[in-house]
């Protein structure tokens, strides 16, 4: 059923491209001039966005968009990574503020380990070309791989750029399954401590989360459906906040955010004009509103 939900989401989406708003998912195409908006912050720190297990183009394509619109960032680049872990890359990040980069899996079935290696591949190819900070957004699987990603080794790590802000989206941080919807959703009691039940990833975090740089700051955003589940119907919220202990002792910031009722479904968290609200005014937000 939830299989068939995300199907009909992403054809929904086909339906809103077809129906005359032309906006170029995938591309690095202007949607038009660019004013910049005095309530936010503006850098030359590009934000890599990662899409989770089964991700495609639409699954950032239409936020960054978004964003674009609201001239919050210029979309600059689309890294494109093979099967076989190569990059193919269009765009570039001179003279943009706020760049944003798209990261898209040609295999998005691959688990998170390949997709953690696929990322550190994406990562040294900025670091190579010059970028020296980064910010990092990742949905669903795609952030609990970019923290894979980040938690490798510190000797790997060295020839990363310095990541400076990272938000996960209803990211499986405790789970049976990471990829593949379950017919029911798992949870587990989050304790003082960390999940009641502690699943094979996050004891990998448990041990790992000391490699990440304390000066990272983190926004982690969830979703409850309000049907019982205490999920988004993929994710339960214990689940996506599972490392609110550990990263809470060890970062510089960590803030969660809960989106409730419908627009907090799995496959709308990522649709949700209140999330990309969210997310501007941690990356680039001033005052009060800066992360």
């Amino acid at each position: 059923m939830r299989r068939l939900r995300r199907i009909g989401i992403y054809l929904l989406l086909l339906l809103y491209l077809a129906g005359g708003t032309l906006i170029s998912f995938g591309t690095v195409t202007p949607l038009g001039p660019f004013v910049q908006n005095p309530q936010l912050t503006y850098q030359k720190t590009p934000t890599l966005f990662v899409h989770g297990y089964g991700g495609s183009i639409l699954s950032f394509g239409p936020m960054l968009n978004r964003l674009q619109y609201d001239n919050a960032g210029q979309k600059s680049m689309v890294i494109y990574v093979t099967k076989t872990g190569e990059l193919k890359v269009i765009g570039h990040l001179k003279n943009r503020e706020n760049p944003l980069i798209q990261l898209i899996f040609l295999d998005p079935f691959a688990d998170e380990v390949e997709q953690s290696q696929w990322i550190a591949n994406a990562l040294r190819y900025l670091y190579r070309h010059g970028v020296m900070k980064l910010n990092l957004v990742g949905h669903s699987m795609g952030g609990v791989s970019l923290l894979r990603a980040l938690t490798i080794s510190q000797i790997e790590t060295q020839s990363y750029p310095d990541i400076k802000k990272i938000v996960t989206i209803s990211s499986p941080f405790n789970d049976l399954e990471l990829g593949e919807d379950e017919e029911n959703v798992f949870s587990t009691p989050l304790l003082k401590n960390g999940p009641a039940m502690q699943m094979p990833i996050y004891r990998r975090f448990r041990l790992t989360i000391k490699r990440l740089d304390p000066q990272i700051k983190w926004l982690n955003i969830a979703g409850d459906l309000e049907d019982g589940t205490k999920s988004d119907g993929s994710v339960s919220y214990n689940s996506a906040f599972a490392l609110r202990s550990l990263l809470k002792q060890h970062l510089a910031y960590y803030h969660e955010e809960l989106v409730s009722g419908w627009q907090g479904s799995h496959y709308l968290l990522h649709e949700n004009p209140a999330v990309d609200k969210q997310i501007i005014d941690f990356l680039w937000g001033t005052g009060d509103k800066k992360g």
